[in-house]
């Protein structure tokens, strides 16, 4: 039962991640109504994204996996860190390509060129690259 209808509020940190993504507009309804949204609702604001049939699931699911691990390694890595960097909401100029580990960008450059000329030959990509971060003491 939505917290309103249980003469609750809401937690801050909650209502401003559906802030950001959703919308002022679209959060205030959902908040102040207390009203449930369907599935086609939740992906045009935002809340989803991707919207498929139940039986569909499974396969929509594994597609989804198969196309991200298809994708280079280095690249995938280095995007999950500055993702995670984000946080849950957008901040423009929170964090920059300099702020990625050197040893990440460097990585990444060699591969890509490498790769983008097998591309534009007509040959598949070769992830072959590898990371390897030094400890520090």
């Amino acid at each position: 039962m939505p917290l309103a209808k249980l003469g609750l509020v809401v937690p801050c940190e909650p209502a401003e991640r559906l802030v950001a993504v959703a919308g002022k507009t679209a959060a205030a309804d959902m908040l102040l109504t207390g009203d449930a949204i369907d599935g086609v609702r939740a992906e045009r604001i935002g809340l989803l994204t991707r919207l498929v049939d139940a039986d569909q699931l499974e396969a929509q699911t594994e597609a989804i996996v198969r196309r991200i691990a298809g994708n280079a390694p280095l690249s995938l890595r280095a995007m999950k860190a500055m993702l995670a960097a984000l946080g849950s909401t957008f901040q423009s100029g929170a964090i920059s390509s300099a702020s990625m580990p050197s040893a990440w960008r460097s990585a990444a450059a060699r591969t890509c060129a490498r790769d983008c000329r097998r591309s534009f030959s007509g040959e598949p990509p070769r992830f072959h690259g590898s990371l390897r971060m030094r400890a520090t003491s």
